[in-house]
């Protein structure tokens, strides 16, 4: 599809203009909207006249034109477009579909501008003249209907323009995204290396672009069960809407996985340039704003990497000059190595939140300890919609740079799952799919993760990771959480694995999550802290604050310890409600 879409683009604007290039896309999702539109108003019942046909050809062929000199069709024949962002695309991109690097600090700016607001001129211009015609077409009344009331013919008809309005105007908004994604690309790029500074503006975000297509798949189903219980007339008819709806729904769900896989792989990109010391910036072709949020996060985190690069520069010049007196060429590349290891280590400190936190009636305090500058254990707190905490306890697998690149791309997936679901094995399913596909190393991660309210009511799962300690403080009893799942990241098969188990917290009850290196900690007779220890040391500290517990837990663990041979990590949560809430 999108070597597909590359060459009409290219062909288009060579012999018109990139605006109207980009604004033709419109014509397949048209074709999409009323092609299903009339095949569910015949299975409705309802029936058009010849004369009918003949104006929706000529409105189709005025629409066009409309269409075209808006988005500057006659651009070689001085009509460049009515906006003056659209003439400025058509005026400095090239018929190669390229950038000119021979413009001003301010045309850039404008054109980058141009670029973010093209994508949904397109669909606004698409919406509104399509829907001018389906109004017209009501207004005529050149139609008729069988079996239906006239009540029944207004619900046909609002059904109708909702399948117009999502359609046309989402996938026109969809195709022109990705049409002028490298566009923006190529500007931006122009600019960072030109030193101007420009400002990154969404016009969407995946969770709206989701909400559309799940919008899109209740107005199917309420519509094929309206058309089955009320108004079914014609089943062939009816037939066709039901195999255009699966297909455009198909090629929605593709178009929004093409879109997220594809800034997914941008990002995985800039993090490899970081591994090998290249200048890791990203430049995402998308317009949502979660991957334009990392885009600026990742770009001001090169820019101290270069700061850095610079100043090591300096440093060489003047480590050289010791060295020819010293010999000491091993010191040298000591420093380097140690200097790129803690902003490694800067870098993954950025990623964990705080280690107390606060939420509703739940409170939480970890102890979060790398056995090296880099570490492969991860936490995380969501603040997640419908009111619910997610809390996360990771391990990857091994130390050093690899794990904690993989401990990013981590968050960055559990970060995009919470918001899609509240449920542990969906989001498992959803990150170890994502994961499976950008690891290519034996790699792979264990994950504790739950999802609390504020009344104490959680849901939890577990993939291979250390089971959670549930501390029950009017009984002093420990249970084990724990679930059905295997490590993530590995293979998409362990989806089927995961499980979730719903649990309720009463007032001053705590849930611990840890680490294996927690419990495997050994002292000097080769003897292990574990669970047994872990439950005792949590029993004794019961009475006291998460965050005063945790040190407690801790404490004990180096007295029994001879030396710490692996990364550790310890979370408290704590379930506490005022204990007369307001009335």
């Amino acid at each position: 599809m999108q070597i597909l879409t590359n060459f009409i683009l290219r062909f288009i604007n060579r012999y018109s203009s990139y605006s109207f290039a980009v604004a033709s896309l419109s014509l397949g999702s048209g074709v999409l909207a009323y092609s299903l539109a009339v095949s569910f108003a015949k299975a409705a019942g309802v029936s058009f006249s010849p004369a009918l046909y003949e104006r929706i050809l000529l409105f189709v062929i005025v629409n066009g034109i409309i269409h075209g000199v808006f988005f500057g069709v006659f651009h070689h024949l001085g009509i460049p477009g009515l906006t003056k962002s659209i003439r400025l695309l058509n005026s400095t991109i090239s018929r190669d579909m390229s950038i000119s690097a021979h413009l001003s600090p301010h045309e850039y700016k404008k054109i980058l501008s141009a670029l973010v607001r093209l994508p949904l001129q397109n669909a606004l211009i698409s919406v509104i003249l399509v829907s001018l015609l389906y109004f017209i077409i009501i207004s005529r009344g050149s139609y008729d209907f069988e079996f239906l009331s006239m009540e029944s013919l207004y619900l046909v008809g609002i059904t109708i323009f909702m399948i117009i309005f999502f359609i046309h105007g989402g996938f026109s908004f969809l195709f022109s995204e990705i049409a002028t994604g490298s566009l923006r690309s190529q500007c931006k790029r122009i600019m960072l290396n030109k030193g101007i500074l420009f400002q990154n503006r969404s016009t969407s975000s995946i969770r709206v672009k989701f909400y559309f297509f799940m919008g899109f798949i209740v107005l199917v189903i309420v519509s094929s069960n309206a058309l089955h219980f009320a108004y079914f007339i014609n089943l062939t008819s009816l037939a066709v809407y039901l195999t255009l709806s699966m297909v455009i729904l198909y090629m929605g769900n593709r178009t929004i996985l093409y879109m997220i896989f594809s800034s997914l792989k941008d990002i995985n990109d800039a993090m490899v340039s970081a591994e090998k010391g290249k200048k890791a910036f990203l430049f995402s072709q998308s317009l949502d704003s979660e991957f334009l949020q990392l885009e600026d996060r990742i770009a001001a985190t090169a820019r101290k990497v270069s700061k850095f690069q610079n100043e090591l520069e300096h440093k060489v010049e003047t480590r050289t000059r010791e060295l020819l007196v010293l010999n000491s060429a091993l010191r040298e590349k000591d420093a380097n190595i140690q200097l790129e290891m803690q902003f490694a280590s800067d870098l993954q400190k950025g990623l964990v939140p705080p280690t107390d936190f606060r939420w509703e009636n739940i409170s939480i305090s970890v102890y979060w300890e790398p056995m090296e500058i880099v570490t492969g254990d991860y936490y995380d707190i969501f603040v997640l919609d419908h009111d619910r905490l997610g809390v996360l306890s990771a391990d990857v697998s091994g130390h050093g740079i690899p794990a904690a690149l993989i401990t990013a791309m981590a968050k960055i997936s559990f970060s995009t799952a919470g918001q899609n679901s509240v449920l542990p094995d969906a989001i498992f399913r959803e990150v170890n799919t994502q994961l499976s596909r950008i690891i290519t190393t034996q790699d792979y991660l264990t994950a504790f993760y739950m999802t609390i309210d504020m009344k104490g009511k959680f849901l939890y799962g577990n993939a291979s990771h250390p089971p959670a300690r549930l501390y029950r403080r009017k009984t002093g009893t420990i249970d084990e959480l724990d679930s059905g799942g295997m490590f993530i990241g590995a293979m998409v098969e362990s989806n089927d694995l995961y499980e979730s188990v719903e649990n309720q917290l009463e007032p001053g009850d705590r849930v611990v999550l840890y680490t294996d290196g927690i419990t495997e900690i050994a002292n000097g007779k080769s003897e292990s802290f574990g669970i047994n220890r872990l439950d005792e040391a949590i029993r004794r500290t019961s009475h006291l604050s998460t965050h005063h517990a945790v040190e407690g837990i801790m404490r004990e663990i180096r007295q029994f310890a001879t030396s710490i041979r692996d990364d550790m990590t310890l979370m408290v949560l704590e379930y506490s409600p005022p204990e007369n809430p307001p009335g």
